[in-house]
């Protein structure tokens, strides 16, 4: 429930504003955020999250809804401080709270009663011209669903997790899918404050190329260590209460596969300026062994090389897939290749270090991607996925 409370309103991302500051208590966080749900505000729901988190989805959501209503996917009046085509509406809530550990840094908030709500108008909804033209033959949605209500009580199970911030609460979404796991597998409170230390890197491409060597190492503490202490505060929270089993797992099947993977070699650049860079892979080499077998997988420029044991080498290059989409009647998706669009890994500077932020790293390329399209491309591309499913969408 609450991950659907933060989450519904992507749709109407637009205006970035609202006030960001922490609340006095737990169930005050949680007030806020249920006020800001009953307002369709969903701005104002992430602006209860802790800046760690609520600044590495805010702005790629709000990037993401501009470049749909640049494309007319989404109509020009979409707003994400006020959603339209969604009702929800609470009132008389009774909450309960819970002490993680000893309470100064982590509260659970569950909610024990009151009404909520909800409702769904689809003729409301901010759909943009070329959508309409596109994938619904012209029609606006319709059919208002109208409103139900729902008396809420403990057996809905709804329990939010509330994380302390330099002495004001947040509504944390991450602490929440933390405590719903650790209740799930009955392991104990976090020590909080004593968890896995950050030690992040010297340079954007040090970031980088420590990841790569932990990952190959199968190393789950040194990953933790390179995420942002702020972004990822949970994982470094929460992280010695999974990680020593992690590396035992590690060893067993390192001891059984006769399993090893060398040290990546990787030459990277980075681009951007600030606190935030993008860097960018331009060759990679990794190999090790399994069972006595090698395999290898290289990547040059934009071709790969990948060899695995029983398998014939695989080699291909941009310009091969391009040839493949063509082939399936999806040469609209070319544009990907020529459009310059770059993936990447995005990393941060916390204190003077920096570290891989993995929700910059998921977000980036969407909006990338975004960006390049234009309406005749994304016409092309509902066409070619047409054409291939036989759905008749685009017709």
């Amino acid at each position: 429930m609450a991950v659907g409370v933060l989450g519904a309103g992507a749709f109407a991302v637009a205006n970035v504003g609202g006030s960001s500051s922490g609340s006095d208590s737990p169930e005050a966080a949680v007030r806020k955020l249920l006020d800001a749900a009953s307002h369709e505000d969903i701005l104002g729901a992430l602006d209860t999250l802790p800046p760690g988190e609520r600044d590495t989805i805010k702005q790629p959501l709000v990037d993401v809804v501009n470049e749909l209503k640049r494309l007319d996917i989404l109509s020009a009046d979409a707003k994400l401080d006020a959603v339209k085509g969604a009702q929800v509406e609470f009132s008389d809530v009774k909450m309960s709270k819970t002490n993680v550990g000893d309470g100064k840094t982590v509260v659970t908030v569950a909610v024990t009663g009151g009404e909520v709500k909800l409702g769904f108008d689809p003729s409301k909804l901010p759909v943009g011209d070329f959508l309409l033209k596109n994938a619904l033959n012209g029609q606006r949605p319709s059919g208002d669903s109208g409103t139900t209500s729902h008396t809420l009580s403990d057996d809905d199970n709804i329990k939010i997790a509330t994380v302390n911030v330099g002495g004001s609460w947040y509504v944390s979404l991450w602490y929440t899918v933390a405590e719903l796991a650790r209740a799930e597998a009955n392991l104990p409170a976090p020590e909080f404050g004593h968890g896995i230390a950050n030690n992040g890197a010297d340079s954007p491409e040090g970031a980088v190329q420590e990841l790569a060597k932990a990952a190959a190492a199968l190393d789950v503490r040194r990953v933790i260590e390179l995420t942002p202490p702020d972004e990822a505060r949970v994982l470094h929270d929460y992280g010695p209460l999974f990680v020593t089993k992690a590396e035992d797992a590690v060893k067993k099947l390192k001891s059984e596969n006769n399993f090893t993977i060398n040290e990546p070699k990787l030459e990277l650049t980075s681009s951007g300026s600030g606190s935030r860079r993008t860097v960018s892979v331009t060759s990679a080499e990794l190999s090790g062994t399994v069972k006595g077998d090698d395999f290898r997988a290289s990547i040059s420029g934009d071709c790969f090389d990948i060899k695995i044991p029983n398998q014939d080498e695989q080699k291909s290059c941009t310009s091969d897939s391009k040839d493949q989409l063509d082939s399936m009647g999806l040469g609209s998706l070319n544009f990907l290749a020529d459009s310059g669009v770059k993936s990447g890994v995005e990393v941060v500077q916390v204190d003077g270090k920096w570290y891989v932020s993995p929700t910059y790293t998921l977000t980036n390329p969407i909006v990338s991607i975004l960006k390049a399209l234009d309406q005749d491309q994304l016409s092309k591309l509902i066409q070619g996925v047409s054409d291939l499913s036989g759905s008749g969408l685009g017709k």
